[in-house]
């Protein structure tokens, strides 16, 4: 029987739960459900980001959650990488780039945002930096592209013509 904060507490820990069992749509709605209790909880905006981005779905949201959770707690690693893995889903290359530097200014020896960072500069050319990076993340992860890989099994986001809106959405809520 918890109330107020401690219902918070329980739906962002049963999300999280979630999260470790790969059951993204469950933890989506506890994480929105903690927010409902507790607005600000950084942790839960950024977990809720996470899942979206994994999933593809909702990508404009997901930006919005990672920015609100920036504003919550700033220069916080796990958000910028969650946020570069957010962009790099919407094509958003550079700025994918943008955010896994800063992510790994303060984590940087985390595979996953060494490898996203590679996929990114891979899709803009840089594919001298993008085989460093991948070299580096492999070194700390050997399985990370498995990993990678399996994220892009679980999209949900509907192919081209659903990204293409997201990334219009994206691209008029970062303009506006």
């Amino acid at each position: 029987e918890a109330s107020g904060p401690n219902l918070a507490t329980a739906y962002y820990n049963r999300g999280n739960a979630n999260l470790q069992k790969s059951e993204f749509r469950k933890a989506i709605d506890d994480f929105t459900q903690a927010l409902k209790f507790d607005p600000d909880n950084a942790n839960a905006l950024h977990e809720r980001c996470w899942a979206r981005g994994v999933l593809a779905v909702d990508l404009e949201d997901a930006l919005s959650d990672c920015n609100q959770s920036l504003r919550v707690r700033p220069n916080d690693a796990e958000t910028l990488g969650g946020r570069g893995f957010v962009y790099l889903r919407l094509g958003f290359y550079r700025t994918a780039i943008l955010d896994y530097d800063a992510a790994l200014e303060f984590k940087p020896d985390t595979p996953e945002y060494l490898f996203g960072r590679g996929l990114a500069k891979a899709q803009v050319g840089d594919d001298a930096a993008a085989h460093a990076d991948f070299e580096a993340a492999r070194a700390l992860e050997p399985k990370i592209a498995e990993r990678f890989e399996r994220y892009d099994s679980l999209a949900e986001g509907g192919g081209f013509w659903s990204t293409l809106i997201d990334y219009w959405r994206a691209a008029m809520r970062w303009l506006y």
